[in-house]
């Protein structure tokens, strides 16, 4: 398997590989909201310093840096560096509600062209 085929792959498998969302994301400044395939996740177990289970809210989504450059947005700053922090995120959860959330942190796979954000609360989430 080739480096080229694993990225190929692994677009598919967040953008429409099945469990993938519809994310409308609002990046932050004077541009419109857009639309995109991701996946997203949100459960309330969380681990203390301690690493002992506690009941805290722990959400993320996960998008193709490639399917937002396509959109036309800037996803890094003037060093290169992922550049999301503060865009917001609202997508319909397994509940069926609708959630807005504010990316709080990065973490990208330069391998794969993939794009982790940690989410947290937003508005009356």
């Amino acid at each position: 398997m080739s480096i080229d085929r694993a990225i190929r792959d692994a677009r598919n498998i967040v953008t429409k590989g099945g469990f993938n969302t519809s994310i409308v994301l609002t990046p932050v400044g004077d541009i419109d909201p857009i639309t995109i395939q991701g996946v997203t996740s949100r459960h309330h177990i969380e681990f203390n310093q301690d690493g002992y289970p506690v009941n805290a809210t722990n959400a993320h989504i996960l998008l193709s840096e490639n399917d937002l450059k396509a959109n036309g947005l800037i996803t890094r700053d003037t060093r290169g560096n992922v550049a999301l922090d503060a865009w917001l995120a609202s997508w319909v959860d397994g509940t069926g509600e609708s959630r807005t959330y504010k990316i709080v942190q990065t973490k990208p796979s330069e391998t794969l062209g993939l794009i982790i954000c940690t989410v947290g609360r937003y508005g009356t989430n």
